[in-house]
């Protein structure tokens, strides 16, 4: 188990607080969060909350620097469908009332936990998948960054492809669904021309508002923008990390496309 001080140096460090800055924005004195560090004094779990509060840390966080105080978690950390029916029917609500349109339900680091008919389908129309590759799909865990950055099948569909890829990816560093090494990883496949556009990607500066992703196959053109929505005053750790990814239309041909898909 860590060590409370030193995991709680380490957070301090990473949100680029000083002792005295720590001290100021927790209403701690400075003498009493060097000997929290230093193993000096103990934490309470009051204390505890104050430093995260402080922290702006999130609830898997809190936990660990509970535990490494020797004091027992806060937050639950799975969401039982059952002891939460009602938020996961709210959950199948929301994704059906966005209906034509795609939507997903995705978790911390992004894998796709439910989605609608909407979202299946235009998986199925541009991957051209066969009925035994979606019960393939339909069974096996599936990766919305995976999908969009290093699928073959998806990528040449996805006109604006460097552009996403590298939004993607730089969000997915700074939100710690996944390191560098392992986002290396899911690249490590891509074509060199494919690796240089998304290098490109990456130090370019758009104007956009917003950032639309476009899809195309077929002599059609999908424009579409996404928007997230979460549980909030969630204290549960599963349900605090899910997210529910919206695609709505940017322009009336894409409106009219799933009107009738």
């Amino acid at each position: 188990m860590a060590n409370f001080g030193n995991l709680l140096k380490q957070h301090r460090k990473t949100k680029r607080f000083s002792q005295l800055s720590l001290s100021v924005e927790a209403d701690i004195s400075q003498r009493h969060i060097s000997f929290l560090e230093s193993g000096r004094a103990n934490a309470s779990a009051n204390m505890v909350h104050k430093l995260a509060k402080a922290l702006t840390l999130d609830f898997p966080s809190i936990n660990r620097l509970l535990l490494a105080a020797g004091l027992a978690p806060h937050y639950k950390q799975a969401a039982d469908q059952q002891e939460h029916k009602y938020i996961w029917q709210a959950v199948d609500f929301m994704l059906e009332s966005q209906m034509p349109y795609p939507t997903i339900l995705l978790d911390a680091k992004w894998n796709i936990v439910k989605s609608n008919l909407a979202a299946q389908k235009l998986l199925v129309w541009l991957m051209d998948l066969t009925p035994d590759e979606i019960t393939i799909m339909q069974n096996t865990p599936n990766n919305i960054l995976e999908l969009i950055l290093c699928n073959p099948r998806l990528r040449p569909h996805i006109k604006n492809w460097a552009e996403i890829a590298a939004h993607m990816s730089n969000r997915a560093l700074n939100d710690g669904i996944c390191n560098q090494a392992e986002l290396t990883a899911m690249t490590a496949n891509l074509s060199t021309a494919n690796k240089k556009s998304l290098t490109k990607a990456k130090t370019q500066i758009t104007e956009q508002a917003i950032i639309p992703i476009i899809y195309q196959k077929d002599h059609i053109t999908l424009n579409l923008i996404s928007m997230q929505t979460r549980f909030m005053m969630s204290q549960n750790i599963a349900l605090s990390e899910l997210s529910i990814e919206s695609f709505i239309a940017n322009d009336a041909p894409t409106k009219q496309f799933f009107e009738n898909f």
